[in-house]
C-alpha cells in the first residue's frame, strides 16, 4: 500500500486541476470568514492588491531578469499570487477576532496549493517518492574519506577476495581556492565502489552545474544524477565518472556570467581551482581528455564557456537548455558593461558565439538538449551545435520530453549518462571473482 501511495504523481491534469480546486475553495472559506462590516472593503483592497502583484512580477520577471515567456509559468505566479492574498485575508481576518485564527489553515492549504501548481511547470517533484527518495548510495564528509595509492583505470585490477561495494558514496566538500579566491558553496562528489578498493583507479570526472536559481545538490535531489551514476557502474563492474557538482553563482539567486570579473572569477575557478581539487583530493586520472563539464540552464551556458575559453581544462560538455549568450538577466549592455570592462571587444573574445566562429576545437566533443517544450533553448541550441560543428568540435543536437524543467534534465541525465561513460574510455566489464551487484 505504501509503495503504491508512493508511486503517485505529482504532476499530471488531473493534480492540477485539485490543486487549483483545493486553492479556490480555500481562498472562498477565507473571504467567507472575513467580517461582514469589513468583507468588501477587505475584497477591494485584495484584489487590487493582487493585480498590482501578480501583473507586476510577472512582468519584472520577464523584463527585470530577463527570463524567456516559455521559461515562466503564468499558473505559477497566479497561483502564488492568490496564496499570498489567502494569508493577507485570514490575518485581516484574525485581527478583527481571535476566534477565527482557524483561517489560517486553510490560507496554509492554498501555499500548498500553490506549491503543487507550480511543480506542474518546473517538475522538481515528479511523484510522491521524489519528496523523500531513498538514495541508491552512502553519504559522508569528505574528511571522512580514506588514502589509497591509485593506477591507472586500464591497469586497475582489483584483488580477487577484495570485495566491491553494490553501492557508491556521495561526500560533501568545500574546493580551495587559491587561483580565484571565488567563494563557492560546498560541492556534492559521488564516488562510485570501485573507487573504494585498493589500489584505487583514476577515474574520469563528469563536473555538473546547476542554473538560476539553484543549490549543488540539486543535480542529486532534483536531477537523479546519483541514479543515473549508480546504474552505469552495475553494469561497468563498479566504474562510473567521478560526479562532481560545482558552484558557479555563489548564491542561489547571484549570476556572475560565468566569467572572471570583480563579482568572481568563474572560470579561473572551474578551469583552475576546482580540477587540481579533483584531482588531488579523489585521485582522478590525468587526462582531461576524459574530464566533461556540463550543467542546465545558467549551466548549461556556462559548460559550453569554460571549454571554448579553456579548452585545455576538459574534453567534453554538456550543454542542457543553456542559452545563445551569457547575460546577466538584465541587457546586453549592462552584461558588457558590468562583466567585460564595457567592451564589447572583450565580449566577443569571451563570447561562445564568436569563439565558435573564430576558433578550432578538434577532439572535443558535446551534447546540446533541450525539452520538446522549450523553443527558445531549442533555437539557441541549434545554433551553438552548428557552430560547434564548423569549428571541428563533435557534437549533437538532441530533445528530450520537457521544457525548461527538470522532467528535460532528468531524462537527459538519464540518456546520455552512458555517453559521458563512452567518453571517459569506461566499457562494460565484469571482473572475475567481482560479480556484478544484482539489481533489486
Amino acid at each position: 500500500m505504501l509503495d503504491h501511495i508512493r508511486g503517485y504523481s505529482l504532476i499530471s491534469p488531473a493534480v492540477a486541476a485539485l490543486a487549483w480546486a483545493l486553492l479556490a475553495i480555500c481562498l472562498l472559506i477565507i473571504v467567507i470568514a472575513l467580517p461582514r462590516h469589513h468583507r468588501v472593503k477587505a475584497l477591494v483592497i485584495a484584489v487590487i492588491a493582487g493585480v498590482v502583484l501578480g501583473v507586476g512580477s510577472y512582468v519584472e520577471i520577464l523584463l527585470g531578469f530577463g527570463v524567456p515567456s516559455d521559461q515562466l509559468s503564468v499558473g505559477a505566479v497566479a497561483s502564488a499570487t492568490l496564496a499570498i492574498l489567502a494569508l493577507f485575508l485570514s490575518i485581516w481576518t484574525i485581527a478583527s477576532t481571535w476566534k477565527k485564527s482557524w483561517t489560517l489553515i486553510p490560507a496554509l492549504l492554498t501555499v500548498l496549493s500553490s506549491l503543487l501548481v507550480t511543480n506542474q511547470f518546473y517538475a522538481l517533484f515528479p511523484d510522491v517518492n521524489s519528496l523523500d527518495m531513498e538514495t541508491p548510495y552512502k553519504e559522508e564528509k569528505v574528511s571522512a574519506l580514506q588514502s589509497a595509492p591509485c593506477v591507472p583505470l586500464a591497469e586497475w585490477k582489483p584483488k580477487i577476495l577484495q570485495p566491491i561495494a553494490a553501492e557508491g558514496t556521495v561526500v560533501t566538500g568545500t574546493p580551495p581556492t587559491p587561483k580565484s579566491k571565488f567563494h563557492p558553496r560546498e560541492s556534492y562528489v559521488y564516488l562510485p565502489p570501485a573507487w573504494f578498493t585498493n589500489p584505487r583507479p583514476q577515474l574520469p570526472v563528469l563536473v555538473l552545474m546547476h542554473g538560476i536559481p539553484g543549490t549543488t545538490d540539486q543535480w542529486f535531489s532534483q536531477g537523479e544524477v546519483g541514479l543515473a551514476a549508480h546504474n552505469y557502474q552495475r553494469n561497468h563492474g563498479g566504474v562510473s565518472p567521478i560526479v562532481v557538482t560545482a558552484d558557479a553563482t555563489g548564491g542561489v539567486f547571484d549570476n556572475p556570467v560565468c566569467t572572471n570579473s570583480a563579482k568572481g572569477n568563474i572560470q579561473t575557478f572551474l578551469s583552475e581551482d576546482l580540477p587540481q581539487w579533483i584531482s588531488e583530493e579523489f585521485s582522478a586520472t590525468p587526462d582531461r581528455q576524459h574530464w566533461t563539464i556540463g550543467g542546465l540552464s545558467y549551466g548549461g551556458t556556462c559548460a559550453l564557456q569554460t571549454i571554448v575559453n579553456n579548452p585545455n581544462s576538459y574534453g567534453n560538455f554538456l550543454d542542457f537548455s543553456g542559452e545563445i549568450t551569457p547575460n546577466d538577466g538584465d541587457s546586453h549592455a549592462s552584461t558588457v558593461r558590468d562583466f567585460f570592462n564595457n567592451s564589447e571587444q572583450n565580449f566577443r573574445e569571451h563570447n561562445p558565439e564568436d569563439l565558435l566562429k573564430t576558433r578550432r576545437y578538434p577532439g572535443h566533443r558535446g551534447l546540446f538538449v533541450a525539452g520538446v517544450e522549450d523553443s527558445t533553448a531549442q533555437k539557441d541550441l541549434r545554433t551553438l551545435n552548428k557552430l560547434a560543428r564548423e569549428a571541428g568540435m563533435e557534437t549533437s543536437f538532441e530533445t528530450v520530453p520537457g521544457g525548461h524543467n527538470f522532467i528535460t534534465w532528468r531524462a537527459a541525465m538519464k540518456k546520455f549518462f552512458p555517453v559521458v561513460g563512452e567518453w571517459s574510455g569506461i566499457t562494460p566489464q565484469v571482473l572475475p571473482g567481482h560479480p556484478l551487484p544484482r539489481q533489486s
